[in-house]
């Protein structure tokens, strides 16, 4: 999801934000999500830059984290 919205929040407040909309779709309907990157749109561009590898997310969660 990249959204303007989550700009200086850290990643719980993104979840925070964001998960609330989820709130009307069933539990057994969300079980399929496996994994939600809440990014700025200059964090996707930053993302969507680099060669799409599995690690990717996890480098940018890294860099990210604190």
């Amino acid at each position: 999801v990249v959204s303007q919205e989550f700009a200086g929040l850290d990643g719980r407040e993104r979840e925070a934000a964001f998960w609330p909309v989820f709130n009307p779709v069933p539990k057994y309907d969300l079980v399929y999500m496996t994994c939600c990157l809440l990014l700025t749109p200059e964090e996707f561009v930053l993302t969507d830059s680099r060669t799409h590898k599995a690690s990717n997310t996890d480098d940018w969660a890294e860099a990210h984290s604190g």
